[in-house]
Parts: C-alpha cells; sequence; structure tokens
C-alpha cells in the first residue's frame, strides 16, 4: 500500500529538520572551535584551500612550457587509459568512470607524498642550516647596532638643544588646554637628520602637518626582524622615549638640574610596546615600570635587556634583572644617591 501525500510530506520535513539541526550543529562547533582554538580551523582552512593564493602568487613568476604541458597532459592520457585497459582485462565489467576515480586518488597521494617530503625537507633544512642561523644572527646584531647608533644620535641632538636653549627638550609638548602639541623627536629634529620636517608653529596633527608626521623618521624606527614600524594610517612608529623623570610632559631638565651626574641618569631608552608615532607628544615613559616589565614601560627586543642614552650621551646595554634601587637611582636625576654597579 503506497504512504499518503501527507505522510510522506511529514517525513520529508522530518528529513529536511535534521538536516538543519545537523548544520546549525557543526557552524556552532566550528564557532566555537574558532573561538577557543583559533589555530585549529586557521590550519584547516589553510590546509584546505590556502593552496589557491599561493598559486595566485607563484603563478605569475613561473615560465610556462608549451612541451611541457603537452607533455604531462598525454602521459596523463596514457596513465588513464593503460591502467583501465588493465583493469578491464581482469574485471570485464569495470567501467571508466573507476579508472577515472582511480586514477585521480593515485595522482593526489603521489602530490601529497611529494608535498610532505619537501615540508620535511625544508623543516629539516631550517634547523639544521648554520647558514639560516648566522644570517639570522647577523641580522640581530645589525638591528641591535643600528638601535645604538639611533640613541647616540638623539643624545647628541639632545645636547645641541640644550646648548641654544639652556635645557634638554620637553618629553612631550602640550597647551593649556591639554592638547599634545609636539613630541621630543620633532623638537630635535633640527639637530638631527629630519631637519625642518614638522611645523612647529602649529600642533602635530594640524592638516599642514599631515604629510610630515607619514614621512619615516629612520633614526626612531626599529629594524629588528617582526617589529611593527608603521601604524594603521602609515606613519611611522618610534622605537624610542625619553625618561619622563628628565624629559616629561612640558618639563626638562638642565644639566645643572642634575646633580647626580649626567653619566648616572637616563635619558632616552628604546620601547616595544605600545608604540606610538614618532611625531606623537606622548614621548616619555617611566622608567620606574622596569625593563620588559610594563606595555608602557621601557624595554628591548634584545635577549635579558635595553640600550638607553644617559643624560652625557653615552649608551648602555642594562639588564632587565638591574636591582632595582640601582634602576631607580639611575631614574631619578637628583635623589642624591649614589648609583652603584650595573
Amino acid at each position: 500500500m503506497d504512504e499518503s501525500p501527507s505522510l510522506s510530506t511529514h517525513k520529508e520535513r522530518q528529513q529536511v529538520g535534521r538536516l538543519l539541526l545537523w548544520i546549525l550543529g557543526i557552524g556552532f562547533f566550528l564557532l566555537l572551535s574558532a573561538c577557543v582554538f583559533p589555530f585549529l580551523i586557521q590550519g584547516l582552512f589553510y590546509l584546505v584551500i590556502g593552496w589557491i593564493p599561493f598559486f595566485a602568487r607563484t603563478s605569475q613568476a613561473m615560465e610556462w612550457s608549451g612541451e611541457g604541458i603537452t607533455l604531462g597532459v598525454t602521459s596523463l592520457v596514457f596513465f588513464v587509459g593503460g591502467l583501465h585497459w588493465l583493469l578491464v582485462s581482469f574485471v570485464p565489467q569495470w567501467q571508466l568512470k573507476r579508472t577515472l576515480a582511480l586514477a585521480g586518488l593515485f595522482l593526489l597521494s603521489a602530490i601529497s607524498g611529494i608535498g610532505v617530503t619537501g615540508a620535511v625537507h625544508q623543516v629539516g633544512w631550517m634547523l639544521t642550516s648554520s647558514e639560516l642561523m648566522v644570517q639570522f644572527l647577523n641580522h640581530r646584531a645589525a638591528s641591535r647596532s643600528q638601535s645604538k647608533n639611533n640613541l647616540k644620535q638623539f643624545g647628541l641632538a639632545a645636547h645641541h638643544f640644550h646648548d641654544e636653549h639652556s635645557k634638554f627638550p620637553v618629553g612631550g609638548q602640550f597647551n593649556e588646554y591639554g592638547h599634545g602639541q609636539h613630541s621630543f623627536f620633532s623638537l630635535v629634529q633640527d639637530y638631527a637628520e629630519m631637519r625642518g620636517t614638522v611645523n612647529l608653529d602649529v600642533p602635530w596633527d594640524h592638516p599642514l602637518n599631515a604629510e610630515a608626521i607619514r614621512t619615516d623618521y629612520p633614526a626612531t624606527m626599529s629594524t629588528y626582524p617582526g617589529m611593527p614600524t608603521h601604524d594603521s594610517e602609515g606613519r611611522g612608529l618610534s622605537f624610542y622615549a625619553t625618561n619622563l623623570h628628565v624629559s616629561g610632559p612640558n618639563h626638562a631638565l638642565s644639566i645643572s638640574d642634575i646633580p647626580d651626574g649626567t653619566s648616572n641618569t637616563l635619558l632616552i631608552g628604546e620601547v616595544t610596546e605600545n608604540l606610538r608615532p614618532w611625531a606623537h607628544p606622548h614621548s616619555f615613559r617611566d622608567p620606574l615600570l622596569g625593563i620588559n616589565k610594563h606595555p608602557e614601560g621601557f624595554g628591548g627586543p634584545w635577549v635579558g635587556g635595553a640600550q638607553f642614552t644617559l643624560a652625557d650621551g653615552s649608551v648602555r646595554f642594562i639588564v632587565e634583572h638591574i636591582d632595582p634601587e640601582v634602576w631607580k637611582n639611575l631614574t631619578m636625576p637628583n635623589d642624591g644617591n649614589k648609583v652603584g654597579e650595573y
């Protein structure tokens, strides 16, 4: 006896409902996985379709050979034809679509094997290649040396500024309403390699300075691998900040205001977190937050510490586990305490 139309429709609705529940369940699982384990979803995404953007990038640089393509297609046709002939000779009822599926599976397995072999070879080369390690170490050493030269340059610029104004530049210039005007680096531009770039007669974010603040200030930027160099608006980020106790917001000391000695007082240091554009007026930080211990403190990408310019213009590498009391004495310019060894 045939089923009634209403019963058939009811079963179809149940099947559609179960299908929708499965889709919703799988979608919820994928969404939850993406939130909790994003690397799993990213890995699956790159495995499934990651080859598409790679192929799009590399195909333009590939040299296509007509002879090679013809040879490959011909070989594939002979392979499929020979495989089908062999299978039909053993199983007369064998269908061509099965041969095509089997050939596709074989080719996919071969390509996967070649890919895995290449990946293992590349990883092994990266782990054992002394050349790669030497290149990395050389690049890191060059970046550290460049940063040291930048710090020396700013120390020299600060002293040239002091010679003309009888005090160091402020760490950040603000008007009476608290609106930022200019950074330490903009104020010393005439004594460094960016002479006259920023118009100091108007605020740093004034339209007249729009082009200037998007001009790279190489001496403020890091060349260390992986460090960000620009913000979302294309403005170069500063890898340095001043010691606010010497050069802070609307405040700067003269050499005579540093009785502890310029060789015992921090002036400028490296920063690696919460980087701001070099023209941003908030170009000062508090060293008392420690080295590599706070996102608004000082720190370097190098292992174990950061580099600093002292108020006498010299540059020192200071370890992050320095004695807290010694670090405080280096930070404060006139506390009267002896710095000690560090």
